[in-house]
């Protein structure tokens, strides 16, 4: 079956930027769930 790598979770201030050509750049704080 093969060895399958543990999942990363988003954790409170990490940063995630997403960048796609021809529409342009978005960046987003991950915060408390309200």
């Amino acid at each position: 079956m093969g060895i399958k790598p543990e999942p990363i979770y988003l954790k409170e201030g990490d940063v995630m930027d997403v960048w796609i050509e021809g529409l342009g750049q978005q960046t987003q704080t991950v915060g408390k769930d309200k």
